[in-house]
């Protein structure tokens, strides 16, 4: 796994990928990690929750361990429809859609672009595997279909026509 903390950051990212990896697949390898903050709603509320977000062969993993257990949320690189990052006055952050969820993950230590790097590999390789005609099926949901063909337009990795004429059969779907 490739890691891009400091000092007692790389111990606590080494801790938390060790308690991490027993809530992985078998054969499923974390490439990198980086500790953040991840935004998220509790029991309706708003809250911040330190921890790891880990990209692995197969899927972003963000991992936090509580005082009574741990906190895991996956999501498969085939269900992330948009992928961005970005550094302010704050600090690097990442933000993506995936399953429907928006999940934004804040005050990342560690240098952010090689994460960033890998993952966009990932979600490239899924994009490829993927029939070029079927994009627009690869959501069973319409929304998330069109967030997804929406990034692929952001990426460059369609044009405009192809992306209005998957916007078409996605909106005829509904």
């Amino acid at each position: 796994m490739q890691t891009w903390a400091k000092g007692d950051e790389m111990a606590n990212l080494e801790k938390l990928t060790e308690q991490a990896k027993a809530h992985l697949g078998q054969d499923e390898t974390i490439l990198a990690g980086l500790l953040g903050a991840y935004e998220c709603r509790v029991l309706g509320h708003n809250s911040v929750r330190n921890g790891a977000l880990f990209a692995t062969d197969c899927r972003l993993v963000f991992y936090a361990k509580k005082m009574a257990g741990y906190d895991l949320e996956s999501f498969p690189y085939k269900h992330i429809a948009s992928f961005e990052a970005g550094k302010s006055m704050l600090g690097p952050h990442i933000k993506f859609i995936g399953s429907g969820n928006t999940v934004a993950v804040k005050w990342i230590k560690g240098d952010l672009q090689p994460f960033v790097d890998i993952v966009n590999e990932h979600l490239h390789e899924t994009i490829m595997q993927a029939p070029a005609a079927d994009v627009s099926v690869v959501a069973s949901d319409p929304t998330e279909a069109l967030h997804r063909a929406k990034g692929l337009l952001d990426a460059g990795l369609i044009t405009q026509e192809e992306y209005e004429a998957k916007r078409s059969n996605i909106m005829a779907r509904l």
